[in-house]
């Protein structure tokens, strides 16, 4: 594996969770994380004891040096993150030419990056505010708008997905006609 000019987490560095070094202030964009293996490409949230970022193959990763450990703690918020990006990892795929094919722009990643961009947002909420005792119920809310946005989404696609052989078929019926009309006018004409 070709390691980046800049990278973090030499092999003397704590691992994460440890408590032990606030080694999140190293965090950027564009350095590569090596306990992870992936290059960082927006960082969220950086604090001492918390970050969320989204890699360059937009993945959405967080993690505590505190005690406050989100799937430890509120581990229905850290369901529906998961159970959420899982769902959203469709949209990977939605706007490539052919469904299993990854997408070659960063343009085409637009939707899954508004996506994952949601769900990191009940993350945060959970970890910028300790000391409020509704940051699980506003992380539900924030995960709501996630979920109908994701299904809004979904929904479009699967429209598209379900008319795009009748367009197809339309597309045929309108050349056909024409098509005939060339080969009997070529059939009166040579006669």
């Amino acid at each position: 594996m070709a390691q980046d000019k800049e990278s973090i987490h030499p092999e003397n560095s704590p691992v994460p969770g440890s408590n032990s070094h606030p080694y999140f202030s190293e965090y950027r964009a564009g350095v590569r994380d090596e306990f992870l293996g992936v290059k960082i490409k927006s960082v969220l949230l950086k604090t001492e004891k918390n970050i969320v970022f989204l890699d360059d193959s937009t993945n959405l990763h967080w993690d505590c040096a505190t005690k406050t450990e989100i799937r430890r703690c509120y581990p229905e918020v850290a369901n529906r993150v998961a159970s959420l990006e899982a769902r959203s990892e469709f949209l990977r795929r939605v706007n490539s030419n052919s469904f299993l094919r990854r997408p070659s722009t960063p343009e085409d990643l637009t939707d899954l990056t508004n996506a994952r961009l949601l769900i990191s947002l009940a993350i945060i909420q959970v970890l910028v505010d300790p000391k409020n005792p509704d940051r699980a119920k506003h992380a539900d809310a924030v995960l709501d708008t996630a979920e109908a946005w994701i299904l809004q989404r979904a929904t479009e696609t699967s429209r598209v997905w379900y008319f795009h052989p009748f367009m197809a078929v339309d597309s045929y019926l309108r050349v056909c006609p024409i098509r005939w009309t060339m080969f009997l006018a070529r059939s009166f004409f040579k006669s």
